[in-house]
């Protein structure tokens, strides 16, 4: 790091002849304050250490192929990966035992997410958001076909980077999911190496083979094949978006043929898109109007009851926040009431930012409304977050939830539960993450802890619809 010279001892070194550089000062004259211990600064010239190993290994890696010439802290051969947090280089297979001895566990609250970086990938490039999204993928032979298939990664690239700017990790996951359902196809595909020979006409009748494949599940209680409708849906939604990237990108790259024969591909896609996938378009609207609406499907309302009270007393417990666990705890109590008592979709409430929350008295002019108006928002205040498409979602918040929500957005308990400073979600993920919460995960951590059956949001909304219909005669239970 200093002076560019391999070293036995790295860490005598360091402690001996730079003692006067800025940094190595710093660290000595804790030590003498008391505010480190000799255990604190070793670790910290630690991560000195691996970062020093870091700077020399990627210029090795940019003149040479060779990983075996790679400075290491311990001899191994087979690929290795480097731990983004601390620096470290480890063996890819055993990088499993890491996270927990990470050296970087105590001064980042990263750690706990910690994934493998492959080290040429280091080396060679400047990340960005879309290659992180890359490197977060599981490792399988799905995975090594989108690191080598262009098509793939263009129309994955293209889904992250159209999606809406505050729902970025839906991005993600859409991005993911879409990459490795294409990767999936070509392998199952027989008539297909890449990605591009998906969209040739000549190989439709085999496209339409691995889709079946795909999506059919053995059931080994009826002993049947069953179809994933939801799978199907989308994998149809998936090549016609797919195809629409596809034709664009060719013929701004001036590859005409190519072009034209994925619009061909389209055209025929469409004839016999209802011969594919309408069998499981009809299913999903089937399993929506009548299963999913049934009252043996709706939430069991004295599990309601039970869950409505815990959270009321927890939330009148709350009077102070002095752990991350305790912030994470508040957190999903808080978001598992404001979710449930607005009979709101998981996906709604968690996209609430902070200044939605405090803009919450400034959307009804109190004058011009009633009295019976007036008097519910004696009990609740009322944000908006966008919905799906352009539409604004209300979201009340009860009076009693506001001194726990104040805790949640108090600068001090972030920083310490480990919230992003950049990260300005009423309920944002700890780990230095920029991301929202998912609202299922939490809603399911709260009704586990107090052994109940999972109620989804979703099962929620429609027990919303069923007693409108019987005239709200229940709404003690929320």
């Amino acid at each position: 790091m200093f002076c560019e010279r391999p070293q036995a001892d790295l860490r005598r070194h360091l402690l001996t002849v730079h003692r006067k550089e800025d940094q190595i000062k710093s660290l000595l004259n804790k030590e003498q304050s008391g505010e480190y211990s000799r255990k604190d600064l070793l670790r910290e010239i630690d991560l000195m250490r691996k970062e020093g190993i870091m700077i020399s290994n990627k210029d090795i890696l940019l003149k040479s192929a060779n990983e075996a010439e790679l400075e290491c802290e311990r001899r191994s051969s087979g690929k290795k990966v480097q731990c983004p947090n601390c620096k470290g280089i480890f063996k890819e297979q055993y990088f499993y035992r890491h996270p927990k001895k990470c050296p970087a566990k105590h001064t980042c609250t990263e750690t706990n997410a910690v994934l493998p970086i492959p080290l040429r990938e280091q080396a060679t490039r400047e990340e960005s958001d879309f290659d992180n999204i890359l490197n977060y993928m599981q490792k399988d032979e799905y995975y090594d076909l989108i690191k080598t298939d262009e098509c793939i990664r263009i129309i994955g690239k293209h889904i992250f980077e159209t999606s809406k700017p505050n729902k970025a990790k839906d991005a993600k996951l859409k991005a993911r999911s879409s990459m490795r359902r294409l990767s999936r196809l070509v392998t199952l595909c027989k008539a297909a190496e890449k990605c591009e020979d998906l969209f040739k006409v000549a190989n439709f009748y085999l496209l339409e083979d691995a889709i079946k494949v795909m999506c059919l599940y053995h059931d080994n209680d009826t002993k049947s094949d069953h179809v994933k409708a939801g799978l199907k849906v989308a994998l149809g939604t998936l090549l016609k978006f797919s195809a629409k990237v596809l034709a664009t990108h060719f013929t701004i790259r001036g590859e005409k043929d190519k072009a034209e024969e994925v619009r061909s591909f389209k055209r025929i896609l469409k004839t016999n898109y209802p011969k594919i996938f309408s069998g499981a378009e009809y299913q999903l609207k089937e399993k929506r109007q009548r299963e999913n609406r049934k009252e043996s499907a709706l939430p069991n309302e004295d599990e309601l009851d039970k869950l409505r009270c815990y959270m009321n007393d927890e939330i009148a417990k709350l009077k102070n926040i002095e752990s991350k666990k305790e912030y994470i705890h508040a957190r999903q109590i808080v978001l598992a009431r404001v979710t449930l008592i607005n009979g709101r979709r998981g996906s709604e409430p968690v996209h609430l930012l902070i200044r939605d929350y405090q803009d919450r008295h400034t959307w009804l002019n109190k004058s011009k409304l009633n009295a019976k108006q007036n008097a519910v928002l004696e009990r609740y205040s009322i944000a908006y977050v966008m919905g799906k498409g352009t539409s604004l979602v209300s979201v009340f918040f009860p009076k009693s939830c506001e001194r726990a929500i104040e805790l949640l957005i108090h600068p001090e308990n972030r920083k310490m539960a480990g919230v992003a400073e950049d990260n300005q979600y009423l309920f944002a993920y700890t780990n230095k993450s920029t991301d929202n919460i998912i609202g299922y995960n939490e809603i399911q951590i709260v009704c586990q802890s107090i052994g109940i059956r999972v109620i989804a949001p979703t099962s929620v909304r429609h027990h919303f619809h069923f007693l409108l219909e019987e005239g709200w005669t229940r709404r003690r239970y929320y």
